[in-house]
Formats: C-alpha cells, sequence, structure tokens
C-alpha cells in the first residue's frame, strides 16, 4: 500500500481543491487570486461550478490526484497544460481575471500578466509542458508525493522532446532540482504592489529539458 497517481475525475474537483486550497491557506498566489474566505461555502460551491464548467471546455489541460491507498483519501493534486502543437497569439493571449473587479481585479491582473510576460518572454509559441501548480495536503507533506505528482509532467514532456516549464515557490526549488530541473533567471519580477512588500520580490523560473537536449539555451536555438 501507499500513494498512486491518477487522471482526476469530476466527482473529484471539490476534494482536488481541498488539497489545493489547504496547501496554498494564507500564501500570496491564493490572497491575490481568491480574496475570500476560501473556506467559505458558496466560495468553494463557486469554484466547484466555475472549474467544472472549465474541464468542460478546456482540451491541453490536465489534472492528476494522488491518493493515499490506505485510506481512499485525495493527499496532492497538479495541473498541466500539455502544448504539443505550436501556438499562435491569439491562442496564447493574456488570460482575463473575471471574477475580481475594481482595485482587487487590478492587482491580480498585474500578477497574472507578471508570470504570463516572462513565459512568452522565453517560450512564446513553442511547443512545450506547463505546470500550473503541484500541490500536498500539509498534513501529507515531505513524503514524496511532490515528486510523485510532477511526474506525469515529465514523461509527456520526454514523450513530446520539449521542455517542461513551471514557476516554482522558493521552498519547492530543491525538490525540482532533485528532479532534473534547471533554474532560468531572471525569475518572474513581481512589484511592491504586487507583493504588498516594500520592494520587488522574484518567484524561481525552472525548466526541465528532455533527455537528448544539454540546456534550455541549445533548445531555444533550433
Amino acid at each position: 500500500m501507499g500513494f498512486i497517481v491518477l487522471p482526476a475525475s469530476i466527482p473529484d474537483i471539490r476534494l482536488v481543491y481541498d488539497v489545493y486550497f489547504a496547501a496554498f491557506d494564507g500564501e500570496l498566489v491564493t490572497q491575490i487570486l481568491f480574496p475570500w474566505d476560501i473556506h467559505n461555502e458558496d466560495f468553494r460551491k463557486g469554484h466547484a461550478a466555475h472549474t467544472l464548467d472549465y474541464w468542460q471546455k478546456d482540451k491541453l489541460q490536465y489534472t492528476y490526484k494522488c491518493v493515499d491507498t490506505e485510506t481512499d483519501k485525495i493527499v496532492g493534486m497538479s495541473l498541466w497544460d500539455y502544448h504539443w502543437k505550436e501556438r499562435s497569439g491569439e491562442e496564447r493571449k493574456l488570460p482575463a481575471v473575471d471574477w475580481l473587479q475594481g482595485e482587487q481585479k487590478d492587482r491580480a491582473q498585474e500578477f497574472i500578466r507578471a508570470f504570463w510576460q516572462r513565459k512568452e518572454e522565453l517560450i512564446g509559441g513553442k511547443r512545450h509542458v506547463y505546470c500550473h501548480v503541484v500541490a500536498v495536503h500539509p498534513q501529507y507533506q515531505r513524503r514524496g508525493i511532490g515528486a510523485l505528482l510532477t511526474q506525469p509532467g515529465i514523461d509527456v514532456a520526454q514523450q513530446l522532446e520539449v521542455p517542461l516549464y513551471l514557476e516554482a515557490t522558493d521552498n519547492a526549488t530543491k525538490l525540482y532540482s532533485k528532479l532534473g530541473f534547471e533554474k532560468l533567471n531572471p525569475g518572474v519580477v513581481l512589484s511592491p504592489h504586487v507583493a504588498a512588500t516594500d520592494q520587488s520580490i522574484e518567484a524561481p523560473i525552472m525548466v526541465k529539458m528532455p533527455t537528448g537536449v544539454h540546456s534550455f539555451e541549445q533548445w531555444l536555438q533550433n
């Protein structure tokens, strides 16, 4: 018995995001994108409905769950985009923050723009695998689950012979380095307004190259 990673299904939506919100409770990303009580039942119902609608429309995004096979509990999740074809500018336009208004929307849009713009500079429309998030419930962290949840993306990137690109947290860079990721500099610079600090902060960017390609720079030249 142990842990197993499987594709998430529609009945898993609430349980998968129970893990996400537990893992990132109080973190900058949830404060900016979901500036409400993330444990409120009305918010969670609305979020689940929005997620279901997105799952039914998107053709390139895949969600995975990690299950504790002894308890059947979902203890981790990861979210991936598999871009096996090159994309036009229209296909990769800046996502809109339609669920917020006013200053909250402006801050969230600036936050998303910073990550989107850096990815555009580095990847553009080229083929790649993108990791949105890897989240492990706090009670199950440091048990190898993060590595298990990263493996599906690693496998697909290797099959496609493309880079796997992600934005890491400072705490996660050690894990990704062990899995063969390299850190790209500079990372994503967040303004004091977005970070709610006295100065800008930098979020790490990491990439894992498929076997046979020695560096990200080498891949860019092809």
